[in-house]
């Protein structure tokens, strides 16, 4: 802010009250005296009527000098200062040119309360043709008629009155724009880098600390690490308890991240809930950790909030720096990938980033990367075998007849070469890229099926389906679309979810299924048994099949009981991961229907299946 560049309006505060009542009270005694000692032409009655109102005025003005009366003052001295030239200009031999000037010192105060910086050096102007008026005027008397003086330097010291209340009043006004601009300065300073919310230091902080940190840490030998704090499961408190219950809680957590800490690291809000802090002065790495941990214990202490006792618990990555090139983004981004983990290794967890972790994200980024590519264009753009859908054969153990085809995703990279699909589809799901692995592989499946029902008008495909993708509120039309457009019926599809699914029921989850079951389509259970299935969500769910997970194979009393559940619940069994003629025998055995697995074909291309159905032997 300039001070030199704004205009600063007298009628934007209050005038110093004080000041125009001395002013008032010194013209009005000037008036007096000047009425005084002029002759009886020299209208003396005027002057001294002139000067008993200013009289009157100045004292008013100090009585109430607590309230903003300058304003109003300030337009009758104009007015009366009119009258008061008007009054000289018929009295004085002063020429009429130069009383005219006198008139225009009124134009200060006509500007002054517009533009304060504009009305000064007016009025410094006017001063000095006072100061010349008077001399004339001196010069042009004799001592008989003392008041051709008197009169102009009645006027001369109301100028300079007034030039004073300019003065003052800009000097006021400069010093409360100074003050105004160091606080606003200041404040600007302050939240540019801390969080308005907790009132912690934020990114910026963090960034501006960090190689000042690591550059005392190379001065002393000693270490350096940064943590991330990520709370568990902190949307919950949001969607139950709203966002102000969250807000105290974000504050609550700051306050007791700030206690747990020592003086001398640093504490940062990211955003969300998510917090960075800065350790300094370790003397060996594993003081990180420790402190790490004395935070997690610090943390589970229960806080209240709005009459609510929530218990918080959090996941803490941490990377340990001595010396660094990456800066602060590199080391934040070290210390949130060893958080994450730290989620997926069960919340609640210490992660330090080491190599094994650096070459683990770095792969998942290319695999992200990647598998990003391959979905950005229509199949086959990808490269001719990148991402692709194959298919394994379901069969009737009892006659050997193909009943039906598991659609599998299979991606081979250019950078990473094959990947495996438990691998690269863990990542899609943790990026969202499922839902469009998922659609791509829909649509390859129903594709395939509306040429195999050329050949096999009965044989149905199955496809996996996730837990983000039954979550998506169109879902069921999507499937729907996709069905009209290969001229395929719902009927002859199959749309596998896991136990989680099963048991993690939304209402849009749950909304999907009932539409599509509703259209003919059919639900299966995969990898049964591996999970934590209840009785309710399988007796709730339209399902009509389970699949056995492939490591229930050789437990024999937990396969017989697999059995006997799906066939009282009227869902078919289906074996998975038959690889020999012994596992055939054995799951024939135990009365199962169906069954897949290596012995009855490897997943294979579209083609080669549509092949298989025409005429090859099955588990030749």
């Amino acid at each position: 802010m300039s001070w030199a560049r704004t205009d600063v309006s007298l009628t934007s505060r209050p005038l110093t009250n004080r000041l125009l009542s001395v002013i008032f009270v010194a013209a009005g005694g000037l008036h007096l005296g000047v009425g005084a000692i002029n002759p009886p032409e020299r209208r003396p009655v005027a002057w001294l009527a002139v000067g008993l109102v200013y009289l009157v005025i100045g004292l008013w003005l100090y009585r109430t000098r607590d309230s903003s009366r300058g304003p109003w003052a300030v337009a009758v001295l104009i007015g009366l200062n009119i009258a008061l030239v008007a009054l000289m200009a018929a009295t004085s031999p002063v020429p009429p040119g130069a009383l005219s000037v006198l008139l225009f010192w009124d134009i200060p105060f006509v500007w002054s309360l517009f533009r304060l910086r504009v009305a000064l050096p007016v009025t410094l102007l006017q001063a000095a043709l006072g100061v010349g008026m008077i001399l004339r005027g001196a010069a042009m008397a004799d001592v008989t008629e003392p008041h051709l003086v008197v009169g102009p330097a009645a006027v001369f010291v109301l100028t300079v009155g007034v030039l004073a209340l300019c003065t003052r009043v800009l000097l006021n006004a400069f010093v409360a724009m100074r003050r105004t601009s160091l606080e606003l300065a200041a404040q600007a300073e302050h939240a540019a880098v801390h969080d308005p919310l907790t009132g912690l230091g934020n990114r910026a902080l963090y960034a501006e600390r960090l190689p000042h940190a690591i550059g005392r840490a190379r001065r002393n030998d000693t270490h350096v690490c940064v943590m991330v704090i990520d709370l568990d499961e902190f949307k919950l408190v949001n969607d139950s308890l709203g966002h102000y219950v969250g807000d105290e809680l974000l504050r609550a957590v700051g306050r007791r991240l700030v206690g747990a800490f020592r003086a001398q690291d640093t504490v940062a809000r990211l955003g969300g809930d998510e917090f960075v802090v800065i350790c300094e002065d370790l003397t060996a790495p594993e003081d990180g950790v420790a402190i790490a941990r004395h935070v997690l214990r610090s943390l589970r202490e229960p806080v209240d909030v709005d009459g609510h006792e929530l218990y918080v618990s959090a996941s803490i990555g941490m990377t340990l720096l001595h010396e660094t090139d990456g800066g602060p983004d590199a080391a934040l981004r070290d210390a949130d990938a060893a958080m994450y983990q730290a989620k997926r290794r069960g919340r609640g967890l210490v992660e330090v980033y080491d190599e094994a972790l650096r070459e683990s994200v770095t792969r998942q980024l290319s695999m992200e990367n990647g598998l990003r590519r391959a979905l950005d264009g229509p199949p086959g753009t990808a490269g001719p075998d990148e991402l692709r859908t194959v298919y394994q054969p379901i069969v009737d153990l009892r006659s050997g007849a193909i009943v039906g085809a598991e659609a599998l995703a299979r991606w081979t990279s250019p950078e990473l070469g094959e990947v495996s699909p438990e691998e690269f589809i863990r990542v899609a799901e943790g990026t969202g890229l499922i839902v469009r692995l998922g659609e791509r592989v829909l649509d390859d499946a129903l594709e395939a099926l509306h040429t195999w029902r050329e050949v096999r008008p009965d044989i149905t495909v199955a496809v996996n389906v996730s837990a983000h993708e039954l979550q998506g509120s169109d879902y069921a039309e999507r499937v729907s679309a996709s069905a009209d457009r290969h001229h395929v019926a719902l009927t002859f599809l199959n749309l596998e979810i896991t136990e989680h699914t099963a048991l993690a029921q939304s209402a849009v989850t749950v909304g999907n299924i009932g539409r599509l079951s509703a259209h003919g389509v059919r639900f299966s259970l995969d990898d049964f048994g591996t999970g934590y299935s209840s009785l309710a969500a399988l007796r709730l769910l339209p399902l009509a099949a389970l699949k056995i997970d492939i490591t229930l194979r050789d437990d024999p009393p937990v396969l017989r009981a697999c059995r006997d559940l799906g066939t009282a619940l009227g869902l078919r069994v289906i074996a998975e991961g038959v690889e020999s003629d012994a596992a055939r025998e054995r799951f024939s055995e135990l009365d199962y229907e169906y069954a897949q697995g290596f012995l009855f074909g490897r997943p294979m291309t579209g083609e080669a299946f549509g092949a298989l159905l025409a005429g090859e032997v099955v588990g030749s």
